[in-house]
């Protein structure tokens, strides 16, 4: 992954945030993130955010790297 950090487009679009954890991701493939491309689907839909970042975390156990499980929503 580049040097350079940028947020979890899935933990934004549920009101989280999250440095993006690249490589360590099971959603990042080839250098980029595989679910970049459904930004326009995401933000508007938190609930498929939900679903992918569940998905994520099913993953990660998967593969041992269970950090990447859901983060509970901060307090306003």
């Amino acid at each position: 992954m580049a040097t350079e950090s940028f947020p979890c487009r899935l933990q934004l679009a549920v009101g989280r945030h999250e440095t993006c954890p690249g490589d360590a991701c099971p959603f990042w493939q080839g250098g980029v993130c595989a679910v970049a491309g459904l930004r326009a689907d995401v933000e508007p839909r938190p609930e498929l955010a939900e679903l992918l970042l569940d998905l994520r975390g099913r993953l990660a156990d998967t593969s041992g790297w269970s950090l990447l499980k859901r983060l509970p929503r901060a307090d306003p």
